[in-house]
């Protein structure tokens, strides 16, 4: 069985929350120094996890900023989670953005039409 991985919130990472239950949470600034660095363990448990996955994994997504190398990342990372899918299990996207954020609104649909699959597209007032 898969572990779970936490890594803490900084003023330039999010904090990622992966659950070998299928509840997957990326939230905050998305702008590490070194993006292969910060994503390496994230893609360690994405490959794990994509041989025993959950039954529905769920992705909640609420990030402010991204930069585009880390765009990139993110973007292999749920493309490696979206694999669970071959085998018949389901998956499930939540991304949340301001409302007033038209760069993240446009990144969001880019994400779903890259990735063909539908994203839940929720805008806020204001991201917590």
């Amino acid at each position: 069985m898969i572990s779970d991985l936490f890594i803490s919130a900084t003023t330039k990472s999010p904090e990622i929350s992966l659950s070998a239950n299928g509840t997957i949470r990326i939230s905050g600034r998305c702008i590490p120094y070194e993006p292969d660095e910060f994503f390496a363990p994230v893609m360690e448990w994405a490959s794990a996890y994509s041989l025993e996955p959950a039954e529905e994994t769920v992705i909640d997504i609420s990030i402010e900023y991204i930069s585009g190398t880390n765009s990139a990342k993110l973007y292999r990372f749920l493309t490696k989670l979206k694999e669970v899918t071959a085998s018949g299990k389901k998956i499930a996207i939540n991304f949340t953005f301001e409302a007033d954020d038209d760069w993240m609104n446009d990144y969001g649909i880019a994400l779903q039409e890259r990735m063909n699959i539908p994203i839940n597209m929720i805008a806020v007032e204001k991201l917590t």
